[in-house]
């Protein structure tokens, strides 16, 4: 069991280490932005003076953002059929009136 939480206590370190750069190291951003494929060989990171950014808590399944993909939703597709739908029922199939001597036609 102090094995383990040594183990854990160094690892801790490693990753507060790690935060630590990624947040002040530019080199740090570019090595691990280009791990994960955010940048490219040609490209870099720009590192504006004077601009602090409000530290903000981060928690891990605040960075996954839902892809809401507009084009297929299926809504606004069943919307437009049913309306031709009932466009269609009040044209073709609405009852017509019958012309008889009371209506003035024989």
């Amino acid at each position: 069991m102090e094995k383990n939480v040594a183990s854990l206590a160094v690892q801790g370190r490693r990753l507060a280490w790690s935060v630590t750069a990624l947040t002040t190291d530019p080199d740090s951003i570019v090595r691990e932005s280009r791990r994960l494929l955010l940048l490219r060989g040609n490209e870099g990171i720009i590192r504006v003076e004077g601009f602090r950014e409000k530290r903000r808590p981060v928690s891990p399944g605040g960075l996954v953002v839902p892809n809401k993909d507009i084009s297929l939703r299926l809504a606004p597709f069943l919307r437009a059929f049913a309306l031709a739908g009932g466009i269609f029922m009040f044209i073709v199939c609405r009852p017509r009136k019958r012309l008889t001597a009371r209506n003035g036609s024989s």
